[in-house]
């Protein structure tokens, strides 16, 4: 067994190049002939069934806060349930099958959790995917165990983590690998070198694959907007409510549909003027029942606080247009998202939560851990408010748009993709998992993915 590649998924899609890349990566690492297998699920121990029972009993898993903080032996089993709990589209349907899906993603992780204990004992090297979801407890636990653990997971691309290093115990927590942290002998020089890149898709965000599907509006056909732009003293980002939750850690909010609720009442009660802008992802169709759901859910709130200060922006603009256009005293509020990195490089200050995709060393938001902090800050005048540390912004914008390993960059197993077998990434988009080569690119593919995937040192 300890010449077996365990993973999460199987060698389908996509998959099928990232996995046989990891392998000749493993293979050279450690020195052995790995052949790959995916994992099989065996059932939960009786002591989880007691655990349960238990936790049943004291009303556990009908608390939104209390089913978050959930741990069984030293792993924050909660967290990784509720993440995948509000990614299921079902979830979003009624109460009752919201309850039926947490005992179905207890019973699961139980299983994965067993299973996680069992494989560290014979086996070295794994592929873990979506790790901030279910299988974040393979990844908590194999971590613990000193193992070799592959995965790809924005904003990185194909990675690996030592574990059997110690410095590298800091990444166990899920939240601590995909936060990117600065990148050291940093100079502004550098992150400038290439900004004309993010630049560009500040003014042309099509020019992102995902987002190709996506019809951007003009701002000017909307008079109520238009008319009041000058006028708004914050601007709130929405993000999707079933994608992502809670993947880069806790702040006092389980969910980003409670997070957004909770933002526009306290500045409702504020009495000051708001624009609650949807995210273009609502308005793609090609990302299919999750961008109905989010849009659904972004409407009801729309109507129920709408009002004479509170606007909804409920069709996809560009953000550097509307940056163009607001006051410069606006405030910009988003959880985590990338539209902060825009707003703070034309000059905005922003408000974010701890919990996004950089580190807390990186000082370029007002940012919260809880939601007394976050109240207080919503609560703060615009002189209050710090700009960014301009190093550190053109640090983390570096790593996210510029960087060679970015998701934009020539690394980028999906540019690796592109480039050798002439397909463009959006068409690779469209396809997904049903995307063909012949042997010979294939082979070619697979060789240059295994050579840049990215290690990951504390």
């Amino acid at each position: 067994m300890d010449k077996v590649l365990l993973s999460t998924v199987d060698e389908h899609g996509f998959y099928k190049y990232i996995l046989n890349a990891v392998k000749l990566h493993a293979n050279k690492k450690l020195k052995k002939n790995f052949t790959i297998k995916k994992l099989k699920l065996i059932s939960p121990s009786i002591n989880f069934f007691f655990f349960l029972l238990k936790n049943l009993f004291l009303g556990v898993f009908f608390d939104k806060q209390k089913l978050l903080k959930l741990n069984y032996k030293d792993c924050n089993i909660g967290k990784y349930i509720s993440s995948a709990l509000y990614r299921d589209t079902s979830s979003h349907k009624s109460l009752f099958i919201l309850y039926i899906n947490i005992f179905k993603y207890l019973y699961i992780a139980g299983k994965i959790f067993n299973t996680a204990i069992k494989i560290s004992n014979n086996n070295q090297a794994f592929y873990i995917d979506h790790a901030g979801y279910l299988n974040g407890i393979f990844y908590e636990i194999l971590s613990k165990k000193k193992k070799l653990i592959y995965s790809n997971v924005y904003p990185r691309g194909v990675f690996f983590v030592d574990f059997r290093k110690k410095e590298n115990f800091f990444f166990q927590k899920v939240e601590n690998l995909l936060r990117l942290r600065k990148l050291k002998n940093f100079t502004n020089k550098k992150g400038k070198k290439n900004i004309n890149f993010f630049e560009k898709i500040l003014k042309k965000p099509e020019t992102i694959p995902y987002m190709k599907s996506t019809k951007f509006n003009k701002i000017k056909r909307f008079n109520l907007i238009t008319n009041n732009i000058d006028k708004f003293e914050y601007v709130i980002y929405a993000h999707s409510f079933t994608d992502a939750q809670l993947w880069y850690g806790h702040d006092g909010f389980v969910t980003l549909y409670d997070w957004l609720d909770f933002t526009i009442k306290e500045l409702k009660e504020k009495n000051v003027s708001v624009l609650v802008k949807g995210h273009p992802n609502f308005y793609n169709k090609s990302i299919g029942l999750m961008s109905k759901i989010d849009k659904e859910k972004f409407t009801y709130l729309s109507k129920k606080y709408n009002s004479a200060k509170i606007f909804f922006l409920n069709t996809p603009i560009k953000n550097g247009e509307l940056l163009k256009k607001i006051n410069k005293k606006t405030i910009l509020i988003s959880h985590h998202g990338t539209a902060l990195l825009e707003g703070l490089y034309s000059g905005f200050k922003c408000i974010s939560s701890i919990a996004t995709f950089w580190n807390p060393q990186i000082k370029i938001t007002n940012q919260w851990k809880n939601t007394n902090e976050y109240r207080l800050l919503l609560n703060k005048n615009w002189s209050k408010l710090k700009f960014p540390n301009k190093t550190h912004l053109l640090n983390i914008i570096y790593q996210v748009f510029l960087d060679d390993n970015s998701a934009y960059g020539k690394n980028y197993y999906l540019e690796i993709f592109s480039k050798t077998s002439k397909i463009t990434r959006e068409r690779m988009f469209k396809l997904q998992h049903n995307l063909k080569v012949n042997k010979k690119i294939e082979f070619k593919i697979i060789n240059k993915i295994s050579q840049n995937i990215e290690e990951i040192n504390y």
